[in-house]
This record gives structure tokens, sequence and C-alpha cells, in this order.
């Protein structure tokens, strides 16, 4: 049976990305404005919607934060939130899981002074992990120890942050790159998820597109982080049909082809 090259690719490539997307599950996921009801550039933000997942809303703590439209357009976001020193949101609970799963969200930082919590899953001083910012550097900080792995993270530009914990594994990534991974397990979280921090010690600029999700053991892939396009499953079907009419078309006329 003839068979075109670039359909087989298509094909190839379109069960690649399922499998990689089937591998994970969003636990949690928050786009800072978009699933709000009556978000709009400027208002008040009093707590941002989980759009998927089974995890509750993120409600705002300390000072007031606000919707912006400032945002990277490109990945399909129409509002960020400013965040302050004195701004944050908290989870009513931890993400409850311990391994395997990922923590990623993109930000926007325009002062690089004092230490800032980007989020964390558990006490910052004493269990759990997370992601901070200090002297233009983006910070791995577990079970409430800092400088594991650090990595030069530029302000005043939108940037994409992740922690993963991978089989006991640790590793921070900037724009879909990670850094070496440290073997410090984080003590089981006792406090709930945050993201930036209503104690003084928040994230100074933007964040968007906060999400956490669980993937299968040893399976963990960089593709699998916000940074990668990577399709919606909804399009997979179309996907799918797309390449099963190239192919209809394709036979039709090699019939033709054979009765001339």
């Amino acid at each position: 049976m003839f068979r075109s090259p670039i359909l087989t690719r298509s094909l190839l490539l379109v069960c690649l990305t399922t499998s990689l997307v089937s591998a994970q599950t969003t636990i949690g996921s928050w786009r800072m404005g978009e699933a709000d009801t009556g978000a709009t550039n400027g208002g008040t933000v009093v707590s941002t919607l989980s759009s998927v997942g089974s995890l509750g809303n993120l409600s705002r703590t300390g000072s007031a934060s606000a919707y912006s439209s400032f945002t990277r357009a490109d990945i399909g976001s129409t509002y960020s939130v400013i965040t302050g020193a004195s701004a944050g949101f908290v989870l009513g609970s931890n993400l409850g899981v311990n391994n395997n799963f990922a923590m990623e969200a993109w930000v926007y930082n325009t002062d690089s002074s004092e230490v800032q919590v980007i989020f964390y899953n558990g006490n910052t001083a004493l269990n759990g992990f997370g992601l901070i910012y200090q002297g233009g550097l983006l910070r791995l900080q577990v079970n409430g120890f800092t400088g594991l792995n650090n990595v030069a993270m530029n302000i005043n530009e939108w940037n994409h942050v992740a922690a993963v914990i991978n089989d006991g594994s640790i590793s921070l990534h900037l724009n879909g790159v990670g850094t070496t991974s440290d073997l410090t397990m984080p003590i089981n979280a006792t406090s709930p998820f945050i993201v930036s921090s209503g104690g003084g010690f928040g994230f100074r600029g933007y964040i968007d597109e906060v999400r956490a999700f669980t993937f299968t053991a040893g399976n963990f892939n960089s593709s699998m982080l916000g940074y990668s396009v990577i399709p919606e499953p909804s399009s997979f079907a179309a996907f799918a049909g797309a390449a099963m009419l190239v192919l209809a078309g394709m036979r039709r006329r090699r019939r033709s082809s054979q009765t001339v």
C-alpha cells in the first residue's frame, strides 16, 4: 500500500503528542483571570478560579491585587495578575502530592530585590518545595533551604518557570530548560499551596497561567510544561480526521490513475 512520508510523519507526531499528554494529569490550573467571572483590566482580584482539575480556587491574601491585560498573547492569555510584596494567593489545602508532579507559571518580574516567593507547596521554612526569586536568580527552595539550584532570570521580561519532582529527583526549569536535579526530597507539605505571598515576600510583578500536574513515574518530559506549545487533547481528533481525509483523497487519486 502506498504511504506518504509526510502523512506517516504527521501520524507519528499525533501519536507522540497524545502519549505525552496522556501521561500527565492536571490537578489544578489557575489562569489568573480568564476563568474568573467579571474580570476586567484594572479590576480587583478577590479569588481566581481553578479552570481544570479537582483543586479549589486561589483566594487573595494580603493587599489587593489587580487584573492586567499585560500578558504573553502567544499563549492564549488575555489577563495576568499584578502581585507585590504583600500580595498573594492561597489555596485551601496543599496540592496533596509529594512525588511525580510539577508546578509551573509564567512570570514577569519588575524588581529583583529582596526574597520573592513565586509559588510554594508547603511551609516555606519547614517542608515542601517551590520557587523563589532573589537578586536576579531563580532559586529552588526545599524544606526551607534555598540555593540548591540557581539560575539567572532576566528582569522585565516574561519567563516560564517550573519546579519538578520526578522519582525523588527535584529540578527547576526556566523557559523549558531544566537545571541539574537535586536529590533532597521534600518533607510532606503541611501548609497550603501559595502563589506569591501575603506576608511581605510576594513576587513583584505579574503572574499568569499557574498550573500543577502529576505524571506517570519516570515519564516526565519537558514537553509537558506550558512553555512548549502542545495542542489541547480536543485537537487530536481534528488532526486524526484531517489525516484520514488526506489518506482517503490519496487513495481515490491512486485508484483513478490505475483505471486510466
